[in-house]
């Protein structure tokens, strides 16, 4: 959990963001590395499965692509919300009409979230920032938030924003909705994160980036006061700014989950389980490791959305 970070002035200041991983500012192969597509399997971290430092943010080994514009544009449903990442969700049943929600990570929406209780119909001024390719002379779209239907970080680390827009208006200005998926991907089930990582990147490379890994064991989490018992292990490439970004199936391109957090190399001094320090923990609460990227199930979302895909919390099926 990346809870405030200052960077130098060419880079953003990160407020209250968990994230993860390291950086590669160019589409080119590396020496010995597969080709960096998204159709392919890519390296963890590095293109030798390996960890890079935090502090190599900026450099060519990180396992992800800058995505494209135009070769990449089914992906322009994620942005920046705040100073995290976010992605415009097409619920069943939406029509021009209907409201147009995004999905990011509750511990976005501002100040860390109460541990205990969840927040419904709240404000927040964070905008979300669409189209933000790097190196692109494309036109990018800020669409403010309305309100906050939820938000939450009790066993989870989710939010639901509805934006000042209409569904419609925002397909109608080329913005691609992503499905949920209403399935959970089975271990070892290849995933694409889209995100747009910013801790230790330059400024003039702010933007989404692609990478690609498998979906791994379901654990149980602690970080700080803080317990999500259902969070996914991933190796993805991600970093500070990540927080709120899809976790997308490969086969069907639907949303699986959302990154949340990961062990930040600047926090290295504090004791596992703290705050940026997130560890897995057993039944009886023994630490098991602090090593992963990992995530939080949205599977579960697609029951609380009503025919005209408004959100509702009271649907029957809706757990939330």
């Amino acid at each position: 959990m990346i809870f405030r970070v200052q960077l130098p002035v060419q880079v953003l200041v990160l407020e209250f963001l968990l994230a993860c991983g390291s950086d590669g500012g160019s589409n080119a192969p590396i020496d010995d590395c597969p080709p960096r597509q998204l159709a392919t399997n890519q390296a963890i971290f590095d293109c030798a499965g390996g960890r890079l430092a935090d502090a190599q943010a900026d450099s060519e080994e990180v396992a992800w692509i800058e995505l494209d514009a135009e070769r990449d544009r089914q992906y322009n449903a994620v942005g920046r919300f705040g100073s995290c990442s976010g992605v415009f969700i097409a619920p069943k049943g939406a029509e021009e009409n209907s409201p147009a929600y995004i999905l990011s990570n509750g511990h976005c929406i501002g100040p860390l979230l109460p541990p205990k209780s969840a927040l419904f119909d709240i404000k927040t001024p964070n905008t979300m920032t669409f189209n933000l390719f790097v190196g692109t002379s494309q036109e990018r779209l800020l669409i403010a938030s309305k309100i906050v239907r939820y938000a939450s970080m009790v066993d989870t680390d989710l939010a639901i924003v509805e934006l000042d827009s209409s569904f419609g208006a925002l397909v109608a200005s080329g913005i691609n909705p992503l499905q949920l998926a209403e399935k959970r991907p089975k271990t070892g089930d290849p995933v694409i994160n889209i995100g747009i990582p910013a801790a230790g990147i330059a400024s003039d490379r702010l933007g989404l980036r692609g990478s690609v890994c498998s979906y791994l064991d379901t654990v149980a989490l602690r970080e700080g006061p803080y317990t999500f018992s259902s969070s996914i292990r991933v190796q993805c490439s991600v970093l500070g700014g990540s927080s709120g970004s899809p976790i997308i199936l490969q086969g069907t391109g639907q949303i699986a989950a959302l990154i949340n957090t990961t062990p930040v190399d600047m926090d290295a001094f504090k004791e596992d389980c703290e705050i940026n320090r997130p560890c897995e923990v057993d039944s009886t609460g023994t630490v098991l490791r602090s090593q992963y990227n990992y995530a939080q199930d949205v599977v579960s979302l697609t029951k609380c959305f009503d025919s005209k895909a408004s959100f509702d919390r009271g649907q029957a099926a809706c757990d939330l």
